[in-house]
């Protein structure tokens, strides 16, 4: 699977790293995983050096927006924050749409798309 999960409870983070062609269906199952290991407070997910490997549809953004909002329960503290890094424009903009359907689900956690990974460190850590 080219998403590989870390934590660091001193800094209240858990970053998922995608490498290379990642899908729909590894997303999902990375998402329904947070019942059985729940994440720190903050969530990092790192898309530097991914790809999609097959064709991403809005539905599918609606779909992973749906499942995380049944998770943010699930979270070890209250007023966690999402940190999503992409450097591709395709990645960036999945990103940016999975963000809307999240809002339009109604009141949710902090969530922000950025360009690097230093900004989406600051912005944490804030």
């Amino acid at each position: 699977m080219p998403i590989s999960s870390h934590t660091d409870s001193s800094k209240e983070l858990t970053t998922l790293t995608a490498t290379g062609g990642v899908t729909f269906e590894e997303i999902i199952e990375v998402v329904k995983g947070f019942k059985d290991d729940p994440p720190e407070k903050n969530i990092l997910w790192d898309y530097c050096e991914a790809y999609p490997e097959d064709r991403f549809e809005a539905e599918d953004m609606d779909r992973i927006a749906a499942l995380a909002k049944t998770n943010l329960n699930l979270r070890n503290q209250a007023n966690g924050k999402t940190a999503f890094v992409a450097t591709s424009d395709f990645i960036f903009g999945l990103a940016r749409m999975y963000t809307t359907y999240l809002e339009l689900l109604g009141p949710s956690h902090d969530i922000q798309v950025f360009r690097s990974l230093g900004e989406a460190h600051q912005w944490l850590a804030e």
